[in-house]
């Protein structure tokens, strides 16, 4: 009896260490087509619209950017200008490509020029990725036309 169940629980763990295996090799998780809203706030302001098909970005907009209080999207000061240029940057490379590609944005200076050179400002694109991730945590704002 003893060897019984021990066998079982053998069989039983191995079971389990299967399913998990294969369930983590399979890929990204597949996101529904349509469009995904999120935002990050503190106090910076980044909020994001983008449109997935077949867990593509097909489509990527600003609905906010700003820092206390200074929206950047209508400013006219050339360093804020420069500044919303590399977030448009890092929005314009992920256009086309799979969900999988928001990990090159943890390495922006790949991706987008350093504009600001006067206020020294740099981009903080972790606050871009939260934003995105909050959005595909929402799940889906409005279905794909």
């Amino acid at each position: 009896m003893r060897k019984l169940a021990l066998v079982l629980c053998t069989v039983f763990s191995l079971v389990l260490l299967v399913g998990c295996t294969q369930g983590a090799t399979q890929g990204t998780v597949g996101y529904e087509d349509g469009t995904y809203r999120g935002g990050y706030i503190d106090p910076a302001q980044v909020e994001v619209n983008f449109v997935l098909k077949d867990n593509k970005f097909a489509e990527f907009k600003f609905r906010a950017l700003g820092y206390k209080g200074e929206d950047y999207l209508k400013t006219e000061d050339a360093n804020l200008s420069g500044i919303t240029a590399q977030y448009q940057a890092l929005a314009d490379y992920l256009v086309g490509k799979d969900v999988e590609a928001l990990k090159d944005l943890y390495t922006p200076e790949n991706i987008a020029e350093d504009t600001d050179v006067f206020s020294a400002a740099t981009l903080r694109s972790s606050k871009m990725i939260s934003a995105i991730n909050d959005a595909l945590n929402r799940g889906l704002y409005a279905l794909a036309e």
